[in-house]
């Protein structure tokens, strides 16, 4: 019952992930043999290929952002150009 609820007030509120409420009242698929419904709300992978970086061993645990300073800095610059973070002034 509660789950009829909130797939109804779902969609009266136009979410856009029409597929999950259907997926909980037919019971969670785990995609071992069928595909897991898309949700609507992430946006597709344009390409099969996932991996653009070749894979490498590190020999030791990462570091601190502290012991290369210039690279973080440039690190955080590309995240706040590209939108991916905002830049906050503390009061």
């Amino acid at each position: 019952m509660h789950l009829n609820i909130l797939d109804s007030i779902s969609k009266t509120m136009g979410d856009r992930d029409t597929s999950l409420f259907p997926s909980l009242q037919a019971g969670v698929k785990t995609g071992f043999q069928r595909d897991i419904p898309l949700s609507g709300i992430f946006p597709t992978q344009a390409s099969e290929n996932l991996v653009d970086n070749p894979l490498s061993i590190h020999m030791q645990n990462w570091q601190s952002a502290e012991s290369d300073l210039e690279l973080t800095q440039s690190l955080v610059n590309e995240e706040l150009e590209k939108g991916w973070v905002s830049n906050i002034q503390a009061p």
